[in-house]
């Protein structure tokens, strides 16, 4: 029975001795068991920014507390796709992490709207035959708009008892 179900499935096999038992209750081995049976599966909407990048630039303010400096107040980034295309003004602290994963124009990325993450895919195949020396990863240019809805399934072979078993143990540090 356990092979047809699979292994995403749990399967926790019972015997009657460990029900009828006079040290533990019977209520208390049949909880064990459906908890080390009962599995978690994570389903995860993402509201998602995908396309090739073709402008990317940060735009300057004077400095508000005074001085000759000037601080990024906002960034416009325009995103393409095979359907269409969109310009985003992102915070400041977005345009940090896009410069430490040296995303330039002609990119491939993604950026989730909640938690303004910003992941470069790739460099869009459309330049893939300009230049032999680069170590890119060539992909293609994203189907459909620019804003997307994805979902994402965490599948994790936790289960209940698991859960509740390692939030009994005390965590101790050493610091």
């Amino acid at each position: 029975m356990a092979q047809e179900l699979g292994d995403k499935v749990p399967f926790c096999p019972i015997v009657a001795s460990e029900v009828y038992s006079s040290e533990v209750k019977k209520t208390e081995v049949l909880m064990e068991n459906f908890r080390r049976a009962i599995g978690l599966r994570v389903k995860e909407k993402k509201e998602v920014y995908e396309g090739e990048v073709t402008e990317l630039s940060p735009v300057e303010t004077a400095n508000p507390l005074g001085g000759y400096g000037k601080t990024i107040s906002h960034v416009v980034v325009s995103l393409k796709t095979a359907k269409g295309s969109k310009q985003l003004k992102l915070d400041p602290s977005i345009y940090d992490t896009i410069l430490k994963q040296r995303i330039e124009i002609g990119d491939v990325i993604y950026i989730e709207a909640n938690s303004g993450a910003v992941k470069r895919l790739g460099r869009c195949d459309v330049y893939a035959s300009e230049f032999d020396l680069e170590a890119d990863e060539f992909v293609p240019l994203p189907k459909g708009d620019v804003h997307k809805t994805k979902e994402l399934v965490q599948v994790s072979n936790v289960v209940l008892y698991a859960l509740n078993s390692d939030s009994c143990v005390p965590y101790i540090s050493f610091s």
